[in-house]
């Protein structure tokens, strides 16, 4: 249990930094991402991840951070639970077609000139970044371990 509030269900992935969990709301019972960070890394990664997905907030596509904590042994960060990323679905399906190409394309680019009209920099764009929503929608992530 984190916060009180975030129950951990499964391991999703895993960085050279840290791990990212399928988790829930208990009090909701929505679904959620729960990225963890040992803090024996020292390095504060998720920490500057929420730091710019706050900064970015209300864009489309960009994920909502729910709550970033510390225990005694990791950083925490709730965000929204997202669906596989675009890699994740050539690797699976293969190919798209001519028309989910071109909608999937004008997204990502939407996406990634949202993040430079705000003055950032991605510095990692690639299909594992860019994830789909559950209403076919492109997301962008920062995944920064």
């Amino acid at each position: 249990m984190i916060a009180n509030k975030y129950d951990l269900i499964s391991k999703i992935g895993s960085g050279a930094f840290g791990s990212i969990y399928k988790g829930q709301n208990v009090r909701t019972g929505e679904d959620v991402a729960i990225k963890v960070e040992p803090l024996k890394h020292e390095t504060n990664l998720l920490k500057n991840e929420a730091r710019i997905y706050q900064y970015l907030k209300g864009g489309v596509g960009i994920p909502q951070v729910k709550w970033f904590g510390v225990d005694d042994a990791n950083n925490y960060m709730v965000i929204n639970l997202l669906g596989e990323s675009l890699q994740h679905n050539i690797n699976t399906y293969g190919s798209f077609s001519l028309l989910d190409s071109i909608s999937i394309g004008i997204q990502m680019i939407e996406r990634i000139r949202y993040v430079h009209e705000c003055g950032l920099i991605h510095r990692d764009v690639k299909p594992d970044n860019f994830l789909f929503g559950f209403i076919f929608v492109i997301e962008i992530h920062f995944f920064l371990f």
